[in-house]
């Protein structure tokens, strides 16, 4: 068994699992993982059923002295020998750890990034550039970054590739009637008159975004007929993003078409998505962090059991089409988007959501990379799929109106 301690950003209740998806993993497969963070938010309910994951918060009025605690008590662990391995996520994790390799030689480091960019605030640059360049491994989230940072760091190896993904025995949620009928009346109040049987949600994957070209696909709807319905979640009763969303609709004559939801906690979302018919993945060609795009909402999608359109850039388009997910278009074309949403969903059967829903599970799951990647320094349990922390996510997910989950 390893003692790590986990240096990762804040997970609250209610948020993705992504961030921390590392350290659960390492959990589950045995091991002992002190989870550092400058948070004081209460952690997951379910994050708390894994005994060897023990969350550790530094907090402080002053985030800078909310790190230089966390940092102190990492530094007297290390002294005191009590670590394996010192897990590092993310570049604002960097300056909190950059020193170690510096002080403690012996020591096994990796640094993760599910986020890398090469010209991010000066300091991040920095110190993320120290740590990686004396990490025994060092991951990222998509093939493409990870090329760029080696040379951008002048790192000697190419990174890892770990992918922002779902676990294989996450819940996969099933559509229910209940949550379609709460997603049509939002748009009933919006003035939308199509029968429910009829209409075709679009889930747009969050917040009226203009880096997710949320413009370009409100745009889209006037070429598709009044069915279409699009998605937005995330933005709550007096946000900038809400006005603007609103705005737009009402400039492009679509404001029927466009259902606006508050902020969800992560289960509440992902049964959103069950109950829309289509996902978006659509980003701006503005930097290497839009261009190359390993988002966590890809297996989110596929998880609920929804087709993706998605940017024709070269990574998107790869995973779309080599495991026929979906189709891609050019983000700045509403025409070339509405073709693509018309041609998904006028042969939906195509698209059978167990078997996108197998792809999450079986192909694009999170422990497919993580056993390749992460065993090379950790053991493997047998009773990783057995762990309490699975039925307790499948009771919490399955409620509501008799729907369940995905078994």
């Amino acid at each position: 068994m390893k003692k790590v301690i986990y240096v990762g950003y804040d997970l609250e209740e209610g948020r993705s699992p992504h961030q921390a998806m590392a350290a659960i993993w390492m959990a589950l497969n045995g091991h002992f993982v002190y989870y550092f963070t400058t948070s004081v938010k209460p952690v997951p309910s379910w994050a708390r059923k894994i005994s060897s994951l023990k969350f550790v918060s530094f907090s402080s009025n002053s985030r800078a002295l909310a790190g230089c605690k966390l940092g102190f008590a990492l530094f007297f662990r290390l002294l005191k020998g009590e670590v394996d391995i010192v897990y590092v996520q993310g570049a604002q994790q960097s300056v909190l750890t950059f020193w170690v390799p510096l002080v403690f030689k012996k020591i096994e480091i990796i640094y993760h990034t599910q986020d890398f960019k090469p010209d991010i605030y000066w300091l991040y640059n920095s110190t993320e550039k120290i740590l990686a360049r004396r990490s025994d491994l060092v991951i990222c989230n998509e093939i493409n970054r990870a090329k760029v940072m080696q040379v951008a760091r002048n790192l000697r190896r190419t990174p890892e590739v770990i992918r922002t993904s779902l676990p294989s025995k996450w819940p996969a949620m099933r559509r229910r009637s209940s949550v379609r009928s709460e997603i049509m009346a939002n748009a009933v109040s919006a003035g939308c008159s199509v029968d429910v049987d009829t209409v075709l949600f679009i889930a747009a994957g969050g917040p009226y975004f203009s880096r997710r070209k949320s413009d370009r696909l409100m745009a889209a709807l006037l070429e598709l007929e009044e069915k279409y319905v699009l998605v937005f979640t995330g933005m709550d009763a007096n946000s900038t993003r809400r006005r603007e969303c609103i705005d737009e609709a009402e400039l492009l004559g679509v404001s029927e078409r466009v259902v606006v939801m508050s902020r969800l906690n992560y289960s509440r979302l992902l049964e959103v998505y069950s109950a829309c018919d289509l996902g978006m993945l659509l980003y701006s060609d503005t930097d290497l962090a839009n261009f190359y795009q390993g988002p966590g909402r890809l297996t989110e999608y596929l998880r609920s059991g929804l087709p993706i359109v998605s940017s024709d850039f070269p990574g998107l388009e790869l995973v779309v089409l080599k495991y026929g997910i979906g189709a891609v278009a050019d983000s700045d074309s509403p025409m070339e988007i509405s073709a693509a949403i018309k041609k998904i969903l006028m042969h939906d059967g195509q698209y059978p959501k167990e078997r996108l829903i197998d792809i999450a599970r079986y192909d694009i799951c999170y422990e497919r990379d993580a056993g390749r990647v992460l065993s090379k320094f950790f053991s493997l349990s047998d009773d990783y799929y057995d762990h309490p922390l699975w039925s307790f996510l499948e009771s919490e997910y399955a409620r509501d109106d008799g729907g369940s989950t995905y078994g």
